[in-house]
């Protein structure tokens, strides 16, 4: 059996063995979120990045609707049409967009459908992501917004819209926007947060434990009529895994005035190793991805931007934890090149490193044919039998 001969059941098999598709969609190239940001006439804005090939133009209809919740209840269950709007986005020149609205306080859902206009195809985006507007606060401040820019106006006009971070040396700013015409100044505690494993039991429900690592205070000078920025910096370099919260809280003498939070996830060994070489990383997707997605991601020259379209195309194969699914993969990866490497090629690209990454581990049996060394490799639960011969000291598949 040849390499190429079982190309097309191992997309089949991986798929059920791992749980993983490539998903062939317009819902597998766009990332979307919505923040509370007021910026002129808007006091919502919904974020898209389109990561796929932005160099070919192609235009898109955005539908979005905003819904309420029916009955006296915010925790209603049943949600009415508030807001319906279409808007065509095209993707030469741009592949990040700000769709602004203005909407009164309440809760709100908020659904979004993309239909490529050159082929009709259309895909659900978003369903059901909750938030709320409130305008009847004295205090009032944007969603939390996290960038690797340390320009805050880059930053508002494009922030990081993924959860997962690989780990780096880079500096992450957060920044909030405040506006509180009735005080002079606030006190703001910004505070960095890790999960801890073990949650804590409130009335036999478990709540998320955060144990702070990083603290900052801070009083702002308020001005009437004008919004103020708050910016602080986190340096990821050295943050172990695991899931963080930045909370940051406004303080009027000893009194809260206003509570803001944002998540994000920082990777583990497995990652460190994964982007101390990302450019080999981003090849030793050659089995799970198409070749020209790699290729794109690989011509990008901007390092940091390169990492994030890298985690970007995890989080495409994989709507549920990702960064799980990665992790799995490269160890296989790196198992493969270590066990199987040969004198002219690495482990991860030889016949058998190939075979192992993409169906695992084998039941090995050593047999000689005619004076000649070879290798089966059985898989009983998916009647598969491979068969390695060595020549001079390098196996080649040959059935």
């Amino acid at each position: 059996m040849s390499l190429s001969t079982f190309r097309i059941p191992f997309w089949t098999i991986l798929g059920s063995l791992l749980m993983m598709s490539i998903p062939q969609s317009l819902r597998a190239d766009w990332v979307m979120d919505v923040r509370n940001y007021s910026l002129g006439e808007n006091n919502v804005y919904i974020f898209l990045s389109y990561d796929g090939e932005v160099a070919l133009p192609k235009t898109f209809q955005a539908t979005l609707v905003f819904k309420q919740p029916v009955g006296p209840s915010v925790r209603a269950t049943r949600y009415r049409t508030y807001l319906q709007k279409e808007m065509t986005l095209s993707t030469e020149g741009s592949g990040f967009f700000q769709l602004g609205f203005i909407l009164p306080e309440g809760e709100y859902k908020v659904e979004v459908e993309l239909m490529d206009v050159a082929t009709g195809k259309m895909e659900l985006l978003e369903q059901g992501k909750t938030f709320t507007v409130d305008q009847s606060r004295e205090v009032k401040t944007s969603d939390i917004f996290l960038s690797f820019h340390g320009n805050a106006k880059q930053a508002f006009k494009e922030p990081i819209l993924v959860s997962q971070l690989p780990q780096s040396d880079q500096v992450l700013s957060m920044y909030l926007r405040i506006k509180a015409p009735s005080y002079d100044q606030l006190t703001i505690r910004a505070t960095l947060g890790i999960r801890q494993d073990d949650g804590a039991e409130i009335q036999s429900e478990t709540v998320e434990v955060f144990e702070s690592i990083h603290q900052r205070n801070r009083v702002v000078k308020l001005q009437p009529k004008a919004w103020v920025v708050f910016q602080d910096s986190i340096d990821l370099k050295g943050l172990e895994r695991g899931d963080y919260l930045i909370k940051i809280l406004l303080y009027n003498d000893d009194n809260v005035v206003a509570v803001k939070e944002s998540r994000f996830r920082i990777g583990g060994r497995v990652q460190t190793r994964i982007f101390r070489d990302l450019d080999t990383s981003i090849r030793m997707m050659q089995y799970v991805a198409p070749a020209d997605e790699l290729e794109q991601i690989l011509q990008l020259g901007d390092s940091m931007v390169k990492r994030m379209e890298f985690v970007r195309a995890w989080e495409k194969l994989f709507r549920d934890d990702p960064t799980s699914q990665m992790e799995s993969y490269y160890e296989k990866v790196f198992e493969a090149d270590a066990r199987f490497a040969e004198k002219r090629t690495p482990g991860w690209l030889t016949d058998r490193g190939k075979v192992f990454i993409q169906f695992g581990e084998p039941r090995i049996r050593s047999v000689e044919i005619e004076g000649k060394t070879f290798e089966r490799w059985t898989y009983v639960q998916w009647s598969l039998s491979f068969l390695f011969e060595n020549r001079n000291h390098e196996y080649v598949l040959v059935e």
